[in-house]
């Protein structure tokens, strides 16, 4: 058994492609947790494509992990993995799950923690690979703590996808980008964070919500930004609406703007123009779906949609502190774009269920078109914030007749 034992829980993209990769790297004995309705099994080949900065494929690296199981509770984990919680004197534990997950998972997580020995020199570290885990994580970190658990917050940033190129039966393949980043807070204190530590791409930070923070602007704004437009012109893929003319010095002054509000909240970070730069890049190098980063745009539940575009973009153009220059006219268009694109939602709607409940459908609408304008009212002013949302309405009202009459 290695010095460290990592227990990794959910082999999604971001978990293989981040998490049992870098557990691996660390030499790690890494175990992998899959959920009962997950294609990964215990016979499942795990495998991790790099795709480097010209935008070819390295070749497959395999993730020779230490077994691989499927559980929903405690008592369906594998043999080995219930071995090494009792015997092994340092466990790391990572999951990587959507924000709803973790819920789900959390009795699991506090008997995995209650399995844990309490003699001295033993540590047991856990590190949720979500930057946005949810409401109820701050009540599981509590229970984990509680029961001696080392909880570290934490950054995860990397580009992961399954290609269906990549396909084949019997294993799990995924494209990971170059371009890979994995903060964690605190002191690489015990010799599973101090193993990570030697990694190239792990650092330690005092204070994570810096780097947290220009990530959610920077990057997952920037990417929603560019989603936006792709989806006006049609294009399936993401890279094809980054490559087009001009379109890397439009991501350059969106940037700009949101980088101003970003440096006067935290002026201690640096090259920031450069960490844009280098994400925009990645982009061009992945046939990214473009409907993958507006799979919140669904009209019966607009205002979630709304809700994330305003936490990634909205916030931060509506400080105070961004001034409102010639790149400003970036920020028009792209609200203009959103206009257009909103106007259209209902492409994304299930139009059978809109059928059988028109009435949820109006009211989601009318939910919708307030936030709308509540949003806009500090990004273009009230003028222009009504009539835009007065418009929506129509549009919205219009579609619902159609299909009142289908």
């Amino acid at each position: 058994m290695a010095l460290v034992v990592h227990i990794h829980f959910g082999p999604g993209r971001l978990g293989l492609g981040l998490l049992v990769w870098s557990g691996r790297a660390a030499g790690f004995d890494v175990h992998v947790v899959a959920y009962p309705h997950s294609p990964v099994d215990e016979d499942t080949a795990l495998e991790v494509v790099v795709r480097s900065q010209d935008g070819t494929d390295a070749v497959p690296v395999t993730l020779d992990v230490a077994s691989t199981c499927r559980a929903a509770a405690f008592g369906e984990l594998g043999p080995p993995v219930r071995h090494a919680l009792g015997a092994a004197e340092h466990v790391l534990i990572t999951t990587a799950v959507t924000t709803d997950g973790i819920p789900a998972i959390a009795d699991l997580l506090l008997a995995v923690a209650e399995q844990r020995p309490r003699r001295p020199g033993a540590t047991t570290t856990f590190i949720a690979g979500e930057n946005d885990p949810g409401e109820s994580f701050a009540g599981l970190v509590a229970n984990l703590r509680a029961r001696g658990v080392d909880c570290r917050r934490t950054m995860v940033n990397r580009i992961c996808f399954e290609p269906v190129e990549l396909r084949r039966h019997g294993a799990r393949v995924v494209r990971a980008d170059c371009l890979v980043e994995w903060l964690i807070e605190g002191r690489p204190d015990g010799p599973a964070l101090a193993a990570l530590d030697e990694l190239e791409h792990v650092r330690f930070v005092e204070d994570i919500e810096p780097y947290e923070l220009r990530k959610r602007w920077l990057v997952i704004g920037g990417h929603l930004a560019l989603a936006i437009m792709a989806r006006l012109h049609n294009y399936e893929c993401l890279d094809v609406e980054a490559g087009q003319p001009g379109r890397s010095d439009w991501l350059e002054r969106l940037h700009a703007v949101l980088i101003q509000a970003l440096e006067k909240r935290f002026a201690q970070l640096e090259d920031n123009a450069a960490y844009a730069a280098k994400h925009v890049e990645a982009w061009v190098r992945h046939d990214d779906p473009t409907r993958r980063i507006l799979r919140r745009l669904k009209r019966l539940n607009l205002v979630a949609f709304l809700e994330d575009l305003d936490r990634k973009l909205g916030e931060a153009l509506a400080s105070a502190d961004v001034v409102r220059d010639e790149r400003w006219s970036v920020i028009e268009e792209l609200f203009e774009v959103l206009h257009r694109v909103l106007r259209n939602v209902q492409q994304y709607e299930d139009l059978e269920e809109a059928m059988w409940y028109p009435q949820r459908l109006r009211a989601a609408d009318e939910d919708a078109v307030l936030y709308y304008k509540l949003m806009l009212v500090r990004l273009v002013g009230g003028e222009v914030a009504g009539r835009r949302a007065a418009e929506l309405g129509e549009a919205f009202a219009a579609h619902r007749d159609v299909l009142g009459q289908a």
